[in-house]
């Protein structure tokens, strides 16, 4: 069985950095909020972000040209 622990501080530090290099800031959106959370499910919210943000970003480029 595997060891679910709750993501330390490294970790959402790290991801948080991930947010920043993508253009979204901790007061857009802020992992602290998801105390609790393991890793794996802040990862996904991550890269959710990510996605969305670049999804955007691709729609008003399109409209814009």
């Amino acid at each position: 069985m595997s060891n679910i622990y709750d993501a330390g501080d490294y970790e959402i530090d790290m991801l948080q950095n991930e947010l920043a290099k993508n253009g979204i800031s901790q007061d857009q959106l802020d992992l602290c909020n998801y105390a609790g959370l393991t890793y794996p499910e802040l990862k996904s919210i991550v890269n959710a972000a990510i996605a969305n943000k670049k999804k955007k970003e691709a729609k008003q480029n399109e409209e814009n040209a």
